[in-house]
């Protein structure tokens, strides 16, 4: 990687001059399709209600997904995809038409995958999944086929995991549409809803009236996770949430299993699919060049680009470590020194609940001249490691990295590039991790490659729990699905 010159203690003071606070980072988002009154609706992660008709006028939405600012909105009653922002205004309300018997909607790395039944009777094995560019531009119109019923779909890095409703089989394949396994699981008749937890898959069967879990490999962990299934199912960090159709409800549970608030949104009419926008990180300031952003559905080299902005993304808001996590910077520094790289190693140990934002550089194109851009980010609670290695950031994609999302890592210089005494000058990065063990300062500059660093802060741990109760059956997609035999 050619870098810039210049001071990195001159860059730090100038920018801390000038530091902006962002207000209103504070929840996350649940977005709600509600299938018997045409909408969706907009609440924190908290439960509270902040627009329960965000968008109206819906013709039957049966599956949502989000990516960035936009929400992708599935029309059973038209077979089309609508795209609105998150603010609810309408980009496209007919980005994708045509659809014979759409069933559920994902989204990934910046495309969209559909589920479709087909047209023929039951039994025909004539579903497909489709997949379009986030702009509704058709990629393959049968990705994967010969599927039979396919309803619910997850996609998770390259893999893509898709329910049969009728024989109840999940089958796995990749984004470019090769099987891995087409019987990754067989036992799950009557299920509606998929969604994917770290290592793991979670399968909603209301008919069974359970949560079971899975490894992504397909062996049964624990065929009773909750006794609560919902028409829909999504995971953010530690949290699953639980669309129960029948009682009008959105439960959120542990992905363990345990209950947090089993009626945490109320008194809706037919919540049919869910989305989960992760909390914003628990940012309260930033400084120089440092932006506070969506995270996009791809972070490869050449796909955020930008030359203005050190993009601060939020990743996890809540989550549980599953196994001990190993930092780069463990302890407040500067990084590199005057006498050594300076790197504090240590081990965050599994169990403990964190959030994580990442800072992404990636330069338009490759500029004539390296480019150069520094700041500071200043958290709420505190910072418990920083990974800076690519190595480090590779490693922990698998527990803090979110599944929709590409990550660079094929790319060699990911991570930063440091020499001892040189954080600044010629072709070197510096990271400095403040005294109050809250703010993180940097000098990033590149020309042919990306620069990101992790930032791993803490959480409290979850709060109350509540008694698990069971939940209807969702019939939803039952209904669906028999259309075409009709």
């Amino acid at each position: 990687m050619i870098k810039a010159t210049g001071g990195f203690l001159s860059a730090m003071i100038f920018v801390t001059a000038i530091a902006s606070l962002i207000p209103n980072v504070t929840y996350g988002q649940i977005f709600v399709a509600d299938n018997a009154t045409g909408t969706i609706g907009e609440y924190t992660t908290l439960g509270a209600t902040i627009n329960a008709a965000l968008i109206t006028g819906l013709g039957n939405p049966q599956s949502l997904a989000v990516s960035g600012g936009d929400i992708f909105v599935l029309n059973g009653a038209t077979g089309t995809i609508g795209e609105y922002t998150t603010s609810g205004q309408a980009i496209n309300p007919s980005l994708i038409t045509g659809l014979t018997a759409p069933v559920r909607i994902a989204v990934s790395g910046g495309n969209l995958f559909v589920t479709d039944a087909g047209a023929g009777p039951v039994g025909s094995k004539d579903g497909t999944i489709r997949e379009y560019t986030a702009s509704g531009a058709l990629v393959n119109a049968s990705l994967v086929s010969g599927l039979d019923e396919p309803s619910a779909i997850a996609v998770s890095g390259n893999d893509i995991y898709v329910l049969g409703f009728q024989n109840g089989t999940v089958g796995e394949y990749t984004t470019s549409g090769a099987t891995v396994n087409p019987a990754l699981i067989t036992d799950q008749f009557g299920a509606t809803s998929l969604a994917v937890s770290g290592s793991n898959l979670l399968v909603s069967n209301p008919m069974l009236i359970t949560v079971s879990e899975y490894t992504t490999g397909g062996t049964l962990v624990n065929p009773y996770l909750t006794f609560d299934p919902g028409e829909a199912i999504t995971v953010s960090g530690s949290t699953m949430y639980v669309a129960n159709e029948d009682q009008g409800r959105i439960g959120a549970y542990s992905t363990g299993g345990q209950a947090i608030n089993q009626e945490l949104v109320s008194g809706l009419h037919q919540p049919v699919a869910i989305a989960v926008v992760p909390e914003a990180p628990t940012v309260i300031s930033t400084t120089g060049t440092l932006n506070l952003s969506p995270m996009p559905g791809d972070l490869r080299l050449g796909a955020y680009e930008s030359n203005s902005a050190i993009q601060v993304i939020a990743e996890q808001s809540n989550v549980q470590l599953k196994s001990a996590l190993a930092v780069d910077i463990s302890v407040p520094s500067s990084v590199p020194s005057s006498a050594s790289l300076n790197l504090t190693p240590g081990v965050i140990p599994a169990g403990t609940h964190v959030a994580s934002t990442l800072l992404h550089f990636d330069p338009v194109g490759v500029p004539a001249q390296p480019t150069a851009l520094s700041g500071s980010v200043t958290f709420s609670t505190p910072i418990l490691g920083i990974e800076i290695l690519t190595s480090s950031l590779n490693s922990s994609d698998s527990q803090l990295g979110l599944s929709s999302t590409f990550y660079p890592v094929t790319e060699t210089d990911r991570g930063l590039e440091l020499a001892v005494g040189q954080q600044g000058f010629n072709t070197f990065d510096g990271i400095t991790f403040s005294p109050d063990d809250r703010t993180v300062s940097v000098l990033l500059s590149t020309q042919v490659s990306l620069d990101e660093i992790r930032i791993i802060t803490a959480v409290p741990e979850p709060a109350s729990i509540a008694l698990v109760g069971i939940g209807g059956c969702g019939l939803l997609i039952f209904a669906i699905l028999r259309r075409k035999a009709g």
